[in-house]
């Protein structure tokens, strides 16, 4: 605490503008930390851990031998929402499928279909993906063709 009293004092030497620079820094700072807790709901209900487990378990058997893996929904399409339940099962898959790493780009060999409310048809063909295997609920293993 004396370490903060002691900059805080020494603060005092410095000019207007650069009190004001520190300030609105640390207030940029703030606001972005409060704006990452509250756009994501962070507290996830177990039952939906257990549901996505489930759903996701034939997948994981499927990918046991991959290092990597890209993760795709409805939001990569251009101009669709953005949801919250869109970014939380992204992390819930990064969650069931560890120690696979899940990355949100479409650079790797296979790529996990995420579609639960969407028909993935048109961003398949736009994006020359084909189908490898299909889980059911709008779950699906892609590659490209």
């Amino acid at each position: 605490m004396d370490f903060i009293v002691k900059n805080f004092i020494e603060l005092k030497k410095y000019p207007g503008r650069v009190k004001l620079g520190i300030f609105l820094f640390f207030l940029f700072c703030l606001t972005s930390t409060v704006q990452a807790f509250s756009y994501h709901d962070l507290s996830w209900r177990p039952e939906k851990v257990g549901q996505y487990e489930a759903r996701l378990k034939n997948a994981k058997a499927d990918l046991a031998g991959q290092e990597k893996i890209s993760y795709l929904t409805y939001d990569y399409k251009p101009g669709s929402g953005y949801e919250n339940s869109v970014i939380e099962n992204y992390y819930l898959s990064q969650y069931i499928l560890a120690p696979l790493i899940v990355e949100k780009n479409l650079r790797n060999k296979y790529i996990l279909g995420d579609f639960p409310w969407f028909n993935y048809e048109e961003i398949l063909t736009e994006l020359s993906l084909k189908i490898v295997k299909n889980y059911g609920e709008g779950l699906l293993l892609l590659t490209y063709r």
